[in-house]
């Protein structure tokens, strides 16, 4: 049927609203549920947008039910009252991610990882080592006190999150929903272990390395300068009797800016490249990672400041008791008589310094 300027003119217009409403998602989501199975099992046909427009300009439907069901949910289904759409409003199977700060503490050079069959593991340490006397012949050998033995335990705590969305929310949307809430939450539960084991504060939470008493720490109250990270460096190697070197560094964003900022008295970069631009990858050949997951807050230990953390990772263990468990739910406790899907992440992880003294924390850290 040929179509007059007025109807093209008014279907333009309806294409417009129909496919920025419509095509919110180029995938049909089906949840399949079994009997007894908490978990929701995810079904996707693609759509296709060729099929979408063929049908909407011409009324040639044909091996295009998925994409003729789109349209006219389009034409009947308002949005609005659902809370809005999920998904961006072109035909894509791309969502655009939350920006956050990047994991850094499991990237950290020799970092060990020790799968957990309890939730304790106890570890014997020398605590104090023995004292070397000397003696002539026929002198009695002077008994030594000082060797002390002790224990240290690294134990996994309990990490949890529950969220709750609308069944219309994972049904209407273009690619599985289910899918990308899992992904967010294992992200946001990774950053949430950079801040345990930097500084967790202990009992429910993993002890972090801030208030692990037996951590080298310095109250700078100043701004840091390189000198300030080679006493640093010192202190480390002092205590641990030269043995152990720091080989890696992590801080917030802030403080590195201050560091690449620094000027010689002719006023060119200390820390710069090759072409005398101010970066810096290293510090003193040791990978500088940053997080916003160390604060620029108060306690640290004033307001508006922050801190470093260096050390030897190799000596930094991390102990997982499973793996991380996500499950979801349509049934559990008032889901049902919500119409909602729940999805549960737990996960059993703690840390551990083997030695302590191979880390240093700089505190105090102000702009």
């Amino acid at each position: 049927m040929k179509m007059t300027a007025k109807q093209k003119v008014a279907l333009k217009k309806r294409l417009r609203e129909t496919f920025r409403k419509s095509i919110a998602a180029n995938t049909k989501v089906n949840l399949r549920k079994s009997g007894g199975d908490p978990h929701i099992e995810v079904v996707k046909k693609n759509a296709s947008i060729s099929k979408y427009l063929r049908g909407v300009c011409l009324g040639i439907w044909d091996e295009a039910e998925i994409e003729k069901g789109m349209f006219q949910k389009a034409l009947s289904q308002d949005h609005g009252h659902r809370g809005g759409v999920f998904v961006p409003t072109q035909l894509s199977s791309e969502i655009i991610p939350l920006l956050q700060a990047t994991s850094v503490v499991r990237s950290m050079p020799g970092v060990q990882v020790i799968q957990m069959e309890t939730d304790k593991i106890r570890f014997n340490r020398v605590n104090t080592g023995p004292v070397i006397s000397w003696g002539s012949e026929n002198t009695a050998i002077t008994e030594d006190t000082t060797l002390e033995f002790g224990d240290d335990t690294l134990e996994a705590k309990k990490a949890v999150c529950l969220y709750k969305m609308s069944r219309e929310l994972l049904m209407n949307a273009n690619i599985s929903i289910d899918a990308l809430v899992r992904q967010q939450l294992a992200k946001a539960l990774a950053l949430e272990e950079d801040k345990v084991f930097l500084e967790g504060t202990g009992g429910e939470k993993p002890l972090g390395l801030y208030y692990n008493l037996r951590v080298n720490s310095t109250d700078l109250s100043a701004v840091v300068d390189f000198d300030n990270i080679l006493d640093a460096e010192y202190q480390v190697e002092n205590s641990c009797n030269g043995a152990l070197r720091v080989n890696g560094w992590i801080t917030a964003p802030r403080t590195v800016n201050t560091l690449r900022q620094l000027k010689d008295a002719e006023g060119r970069y200390i820390y710069a490249d090759n072409a005398g631009a101010a970066r810096i990858p290293t510090l003193y050949g040791s990978p500088l990672k940053t997080t916003t997951q160390v604060p620029i807050a108060s306690a640290r230990p004033a307001a508006n400041e922050s801190y470093i953390v260096g050390g030897n990772w190799g000596e930094f263990l991390i102990g997982e008791n499973g793996g991380l468990r996500i499950d979801t739910s349509t049934e559990a406790d008032t889901a049902f008589a919500a119409d909602q899907v729940w999805i549960r992440l737990v996960k059993y992880v703690g840390c551990l310094p083997k030695q302590p003294e191979a880390f240093v924390v700089i505190k105090g850290i102000s702009a």
